[in-house]
């Protein structure tokens, strides 16, 4: 199979990034075998973890803000999609 990255699939498609990762998000939600893990800053997990079990997951603004500006939406998106937070 051909494994292309985020950035190629963006470039590929014309997408943004946001885009690409929101939909590579929702294939991982509906079980399709993708490996996204590859493409997470894992080294922030448990501050990610940490933050989303303080603020909840209504909205993702105020986790990213409770976060370090290195951490990314995709990152805390995968993180709530992982641990079905």
């Amino acid at each position: 199979p051909l494994i292309k990255t985020i950035d190629e699939i963006v470039e590929i498609r014309g997408f943004t990034r946001q885009t690409v990762e929101k939909h590579l998000i929702k294939c991982a939600e509906l079980g399709l075998d993708i490996d996204l893990e590859k493409d997470i800053q894992t080294e922030y997990e448990n501050i990610i973890i940490d933050a989303i079990d303080k603020i909840g997951t209504e909205k993702l603004k105020p986790i990213k803000e409770a976060l370090p500006e290195e951490v990314r939406y995709f990152d805390i998106q995968y993180y709530i999609m992982k641990n079905k937070l």
